[in-house]
């Protein structure tokens, strides 16, 4: 469900949509969730957001920790609706031998921390997630234990440096719970990771993203779908990103196919650079070219393709606060990369920031260049465009954009290759 709610993110004040997945989801817009694999949830309560995170992470399995008795049977019967959800029913903490769990009178506010509230106890089987955990990489920890975070991070001990991403909810003042754990203490225990958003929900409560910075793949054979960030070194990119003021725009009365939809709503703008098959390349005699071609010379050496077949930019603009998804298509039809020989690739590379994803289907298309009518799409991942970042994935799958209903324009340059 979710609830209007005025709150501060990242020293800024927005009034949002929250519902308990909602600053993670903010988060996502600016890494590449198929490349989270493992994921620990420490706090489950009932696996509903266990199950919220099989569709965020398609490539991800989530290991759940709960040890309340009066939510495992929900737990139970939300874990079996994913072959991808293991559920754990133990308490986390950094002394095993402690087994008290407080049960709180209010819903959602039980602990392994007394609380300052009416409560029972239950005695429950407890681990450390030291014990627990092999040497394996951790891409994601999410942390919703009412007090006790710094038990739980304890608990880790060596292998908390195995972790890459930790989601946080920890009170700023701790007067719920007997309990040394708040936000100071966390940020302190956590000081070898960086901060990368904040969310203050209430006047107690904040929500902290930590992350451990990753640098972007610069050698990627195999290519499926692959995300990178700050692809360009940053003074290329500047260069590019202020040389679309020269671009010479060309309207289309349909952006994605021809013909897709009411002229008023389903256009856009592009810009042809190459075209292999009809015989256009490159005019070297216009900078944004030179830093186009450059661009895409980059990519082919990255990723090991063999040649160019067609490269355009495209922009799509405002047109209101109504969401607009175009024609799910493939660039380029069976045939013509048939001809063309070799493998398919598709790469987009985003110029600004927008609020319109790249939307990637898991269908693909073997004939022609748009889907069959009683063809079902499901959705792989939506990627939101951020300056400098680099999407390429096999050009067969179906995939489509949107358009901007916050800011003023989507722009990006799309290529396709050989491979």
């Amino acid at each position: 469900m979710k609830l209007k709610k005025d709150v501060i993110i990242n020293g800024e004040p927005e009034f949002i949509d929250w519902h308990k997945t909602f600053f993670l989801e903010r988060y996502l817009k600016k890494v590449n969730p198929l490349d989270f694999k493992k994921i620990i949830e420490v706090g489950a309560y009932d696996c509903q957001e266990s199950l919220t995170f099989t569709q965020l992470f398609p490539n991800a399995h989530i290991t759940a920790f709960e040890c309340n008795p009066e939510t495992l049977d929900l737990c139970r019967q939300n874990s079996k609706k994913s072959d991808r959800i293991t559920l754990v029913e133990k308490m986390v903490t950094d002394v095993p031998e402690d087994n008290r769990f407080y049960v709180c009178d209010v819903d959602g506010q039980s602990s392994m921390c007394f609380p300052h509230q009416p409560h029972h106890i239950e005695w429950v089987p407890s681990i450390s997630m030291n014990e627990y955990l092999d040497d394996e990489s951790i891409d994601l920890v999410w942390m919703d234990v009412q007090g006790a975070e710094l038990q739980v991070l304890r608990s880790f001990d060596s292998k908390l440096k195995n972790v890459n991403t930790i989601y946080c909810e920890v009170d700023i003042k701790n007067f719920r719970y007997h309990s040394n754990s708040n936000l100071e203490t966390v940020i302190e225990f956590l000081s070898d990771f960086n901060i990368s958003d904040t969310l203050k929900l209430n006047e107690n409560e904040v929500h902290i993203i930590f992350s451990r910075t990753k640098k972007s793949t610069k050698k990627v054979v195999d290519v499926d779908l692959t995300v990178c960030d700050n692809f360009l070194e940053g003074d290329q990119f500047l260069k590019l990103q202020k040389s679309m003021s020269d671009v010479d725009w060309e309207y289309r009365p349909g952006i994605s196919v021809n013909g897709e939809g009411d002229p008023r709503i389903y256009y856009g703008f592009s810009c042809l650079l190459v075209d292999k098959q009809g015989g256009f390349n490159y005019n070297m005699n216009l900078d944004f070219h030179k830093l186009i071609d450059s661009l895409n010379q980059q990519i082919m050496k990255t990723f090991d393709f063999d040649s160019i077949s067609r490269c355009r930019l495209d922009m799509t603009t405002y047109r209101g606060s109504e969401s607009i998804t175009f024609s799910p298509h493939v660039d380029l039809d069976y045939e013509d990369w048939n001809d063309l020989g070799g493998e398919h690739y598709t790469a987009i590379f985003y110029i600004d920031e927008s609020d319109a994803p790249t939307i990637i289907y898991n269908e693909i298309i073997e004939e022609g260049y748009v889907p069959s009518k009683d063809m079902k799409l499901t959705e792989r991942v939506r990627i939101y465009p951020e300056p400098n970042k680099l999407v390429v994935f096999k050009g067969n799958y179906i995939h489509t954009g949107m358009c901007p209903t916050t800011t003023a324009n989507r722009i990006l340059v799309n290529s396709n290759f050989r491979g």
